[in-house]
């Protein structure tokens, strides 16, 4: 494993992950954009390629972005994007072509993953944007542009499709181009970048306040979602089944690096099963540390929290959205009730994790419709009073409101029953500023003109989340 060294002098390629413009609990690495750069940064020992990750849209980082563009060393500028920093991605990739117009500029990430109208077809600067598994492509791409000894236009005006399968790529992956109508599709096989280890890692670890250590390592041993139904997340939607590692030596080398570090796994859902009980818990046991995971309540059985337990968990993190039965189904979540939730907490109560729960205010049915009212509000507010007489300990209670992201059932409901959503502009909801997500992107405030009704119900939402907070178990 390659350590990935941030950018302080000008580089010949830079990855940025463009910032989140909202409230995160824990800024975890860009893992995504690590697991594209991999392949190349490895195999291109020679070529000095470093990172920014500003976290915040703050001026200094743009400051520091300006200053290594003006150069012009920076020969190929790769940007990976949510859909909440989309802006940030579109001004960073302006901020390039008028500082840096030879500059190659490459969009990629997980907006790029699901949405259809690629990033390379509409916002300006753009020059390639690659979705799906864009690690082989991504390499591919760099390759043959470095060694070219074209304007980034010029090398844009001279790709074709066929060039992209020339090399050594593999998986299933998008291409768009500001030169071709449409992204072009590839299915190249079987991905040898499927394994979900990491190929880079970061010079220094964030803190993450679930942990008494200074610093956590957030990892994945699988991707996709084994349970895959909510509307609201675009896991559900994406091809193939969960991908698994089937060698996890490589975490304890990866701990090794960081010795006072935690681990916490960003999985959809910490996989179960004979491997991950026989190899991976008895790793984890070995390494003597604190870690966490992500879990789906219905499956979460009362051994299997002892095994967890047993092996070093301390923290466990799920949602349980809302404390109404009608809105549990209209999000395809219909098996987190609340009785459901004391019972699984009370269980965690016994064997003494800590625990992270996600509430989702402002749940809309797949046509649009606002599925929460008053009534919802108070039974989620009887459902944190619950929780808590479970005697579990309760790492923070985390509110946000339903977002609607591109690839998911939501988003393709809200369009199918007329409303145009257009996910390169965000709008904003300032009201919900201080919920993690909520504040940026679309959601029952922001899909439409809200009705008097609905500012109403915005501002309840506020006050539930602060009546929360004000129990003393919210980490805001």
């Amino acid at each position: 494993m390659d350590v990935f060294r941030q950018a302080v002098t000008p580089p010949e390629v830079l990855f940025v992950h463009a910032p989140y413009p909202g409230r995160l609990k824990f800024r975890a690495v860009p893992s995504s954009m690590f697991a594209a750069a991999g392949p190349f940064v490895v195999a291109n020992r020679d070529r000095q390629a470093t990172y920014l990750d500003p976290g915040s849209p703050t001026p200094e980082f743009y400051a520091h972005l300006e200053s290594l563009l003006a150069t012009g060393r920076v020969r190929a500028l790769c940007i990976s994007t949510s859909t909440a920093a989309i802006e940030e991605t579109a001004r960073i990739a302006a901020t390039s072509s008028l500082l840096a117009p030879e500059t190659l500029v490459i969009v990629g990430g997980p907006h790029e993953n699901d949405i259809d109208n690629k990033s390379a077809n509409r916002l300006p600067g753009v020059h390639l944007s690659i979705g799906g598994e864009a690690s082989s492509a991504l390499r591919n791409l760099l390759e043959l542009y470095l060694s070219d000894n074209r304007t980034a236009e010029e090398f844009v005006r001279g790709l074709h499709p066929r060039n992209l399968t020339e090399a050594d790529t593999c998986g299933t992956f998008t291409v768009a181009s500001s030169c071709w109508p449409a992204g072009v599709e590839f299915d190249q096989g079987p991905s040898r970048f499927r394994d979900p280890r990491p190929l880079l890692i970061p010079e220094n670890y964030p803190r993450f306040d679930v942990f008494s250590s200074p610093a956590t390592i957030p990892l994945m041993v699988s991707r996709g979602c084994s349970y895959g139904r909510c509307t609201f997340c675009a896991e559900a939607n994406r091809d193939g089944s969960v991908i698994r590692t089937s060698d996890y030596e490589w975490i304890a080398r990866l701990a090794d690096r960081a010795p006072e570090a935690a681990l916490y796994f960003q999985d959809s859902i910490f996989p179960a099963g004979n491997d991950s009980s026989s190899e991976l818990l008895p790793l984890l046991r070995n390494l003597g540390r604190e870690w966490g995971c992500q879990v789906y309540l219905p499956t979460l059985t009362e051994r299997r929290i002892a095994e967890l337990a047993d092996h070093g968990c301390t923290y466990l993190y799920t949602g349980i959205e809302s404390g109404a039965p009608d809105v549990l189904e209209g999000i395809r979540k219909p098996k987190v009730q609340p009785r459901l939730v004391a019972e699984r907490t009370r269980w965690i109560a016994k064997k003494g994790p800590r625990v992270g729960l996600s509430l989702m205010f402002g749940s809309m049915s797949t046509n649009g419709v606002v599925l929460e009212n008053e009534r919802s509000l108070n039974l989620t507010r009887d459902l944190t009073d619950a929780v808590r007489d479970t005697g579990v300990r309760i790492a923070g209670f985390y509110p946000n409101v339903q977002t609607v992201l591109p690839g998911t059932q939501l988003a393709r409901g809200i369009a199918a029953a007329g409303q145009d959503l257009d996910f390169y502009t965000m709008p904003r909801a300032p009201i919900f500023d201080g919920l993690e997500d909520g504040g940026v992107g679309y959601n029952f405030l922001t899909v439409a003109t809200p009705s008097a009704n609905e500012l109403s119900l915005a501002e309840s939402i506020v006050a539930t989340a602060k009546d929360i907070q004000h129990l003393g178990v919210c980490s805001w």
